[in-house]
């Protein structure tokens, strides 16, 4: 890669980082840079969605991280899957297309996120979703992300929602409508039984786009300020550090434990943090890296 610097630079290339390049590099008039620590998605286990079983374990598209020690789990530490690979975890997740409950982007909305109520994300959701839905107030068929409605019918799952429905427990035909509550069938990011990754979707056809360098493989260690404007990035690879300038803005797209400890790399975020490991503040920022949330995810097996 002969340039060295670029109107933006993407760091991340999941699911966020794969949208943003794309939808920067539409303009033929500004260069854009997406880096990816990862490799390619090329694999076969990522194509396949049957085998995700190879990809949520540890392998080398996952960055096998464990958690702490939890106090409310027995001190157990959990493994913790995120994607290492272009399209992120978008290309090692479970393909379920579920957008957030309707309530939580109003609730958003009334504690200060002008432009964060459903009513406001909804388009956007469109504008991405190429469903085989007919199109509607919730859906497009017109999206770059291809998705599918009941693409595995197993007796047991039939079976099951028969149980529940006999329980009383409401059914939906759709978790991406009106009604979320209730059991049902989940709409899948998959299209001809072939996943579709946020690469996939995104970054596949703007790599024809001569304004667009997706570079993988590539380590990002900091990112580097001039006065208090971000300027380069500080990359190792193939076995070196080069400097990449920006001339407009660096997005950090690296997820919620990536993109924090990169900012820590860098120097911005809570002072005890950073000089703990003998770093230099360049800029503090409390919040950086605190608050973290997740759910467990369990999995249950017949025999």
């Amino acid at each position: 890669m002969a340039k060295k610097a670029f109107d933006y630079i993407v760091i991340g290339a999941g699911s966020a980082g794969c949208v943003m390049a794309s939808r920067l590099s539409e303009d033929a008039g500004i260069s854009v840079l997406l880096v990816e620590a990862g490799a390619k998605d090329g694999s076969l286990k990522i194509e396949v969605p049957a085998l995700i079983s190879k990809l949520v374990v540890p392998n080398a598209y996952n960055w096998n991280y464990r958690t702490e020690q939890q106090t409310h789990l027995k001190d157990r530490n959990l493994f913790w899957p995120r994607g290492k690979v272009l399209g992120g975890s978008s290309a090692i997740n479970g393909l379920l297309y579920v957008r957030g409950h309707h309530r939580d982007y109003d609730e958003w909305a009334q504690m200060g996120c002008r432009g964060w109520s459903f009513d406001d994300v909804l388009p956007y959701f469109k504008k991405s979703e190429g469903s085989d839905r007919s199109a509607d107030e919730y859906h497009s068929e017109d999206g770059p992300l291809l998705t599918t409605q009941h693409t595995s019918k197993n007796p047991l799952n039939i079976a099951f929602l028969k149980a529940a429905e006999e329980m009383g427990l409401p059914y939906t035909d759709d978790f991406n409508g009106p009604t979320q509550e209730g059991v049902g069938w989940y709409d899948q990011t998959i299209r001809g039984g072939r996943r579709q990754s946020a690469a996939k979707a995104y970054i596949h056809k703007a790599l024809k786009r001569p304004n667009l360098t997706v570079i993988t493989e590539a380590q990002v260690m900091r990112i580097q300020l001039k006065g208090r404007k971000a300027d380069s990035i500080e990359v190792f690879r193939k076995g070196q550090t080069e400097t990449w300038h920006v001339t407009r803005e660096i997005i950090l797209s690296g997820g919620a434990v990536n993109s924090p400890q990169l900012l820590q790399l860098s120097g911005i975020g809570d002072p005890k943090d950073i000089q703990s490991v003998g770093l230099p503040v360049v800029h503090e920022l409390s919040g950086v890296g605190k608050n973290m949330q997740d759910h467990l995810d369990l999995t249950v097996y017949a025999h």
